[in-house]
């Protein structure tokens, strides 16, 4: 089944985590060819979900910690900088702090 055909995915919401079935990154995030470009299906989710694009420079955050993770209900548009700082305070890290 082709994800650009059946756009049902996009539909579906809740309280628990939705995970993305098809391809994957290579840091485990749920990817999809989407108006001939790579990118996220959690950006696709959030954008349909907003009813237009990100902004510039500004990314699908997940509140679940889930990277493949496609309910709409569980993302949020933030910047870079937003994810990171968002990822500290919930210990979420996968690298180490100056501090460590």
């Amino acid at each position: 089944m082709s994800a650009r055909r059946d756009l049902t995915w996009l539909q579906r919401s809740g309280p628990d985590c939705i995970e993305w079935p098809f391809g994957k990154s290579k840091l485990g995030y749920g990817r999809l060819r989407w108006n001939g470009e790579a990118t996220s299906a959690s950006r696709v989710a959030l954008e349909y979900k907003l009813g237009r694009p990100l902004q510039d420079k500004h990314e699908a955050c997940h509140t679940c910690d889930n990277r493949l993770c496609i309910n709409h209900n569980h993302l949020y548009e933030g910047t870079r900088s937003d994810n990171v700082r968002d990822a500290w305070a919930r210990t979420r890290k996968f690298w180490k702090s100056p501090e460590d």
